[in-house]
């Protein structure tokens, strides 16, 4: 398939544009409501701390915020502490961004 427009601008603009539905299209709605609570309140804290916070907003289990939390982490859209790294604070990389700014924007 070849893009009709001749301007690289729009073609890139065209190919995100692409791109960013494609994985959100294979994101849960729980994945895809994490990476909104966590762009839209730019929380400082781990994950840890937020467990509760974003289980309550979710309306699901602790355990469920955690998986959805390291579904989102293996994916590369959060950075969040790990063992070596204990109180990161947890926030969208910039391929999260990229997702949630094209999805809010």
């Amino acid at each position: 398939m070849r893009l009709k427009s001749k301007n690289p601008a729009i073609e890139v603009s065209i190919l995100a544009s692409g791109l960013r539905k494609l994985v959100m299209s294979q994101l849960s709605g729980r994945q895809v409501s994490a990476l909104e609570i966590i762009s839209r309140n730019g929380f400082d804290l781990s994950a840890t701390r937020l467990i509760a916070s974003l289980a309550e907003q979710l309306e699901c289990s602790n355990s469920t915020v955690w998986n959805v939390l390291r579904s989102l982490y293996k994916l590369g859209l959060i950075e969040c502490g790990t063992k070596e790294d204990k109180g990161r604070k947890l926030e969208l990389t910039r391929l999260g961004e990229f997702l949630i700014g094209g999805r809010n924007g």
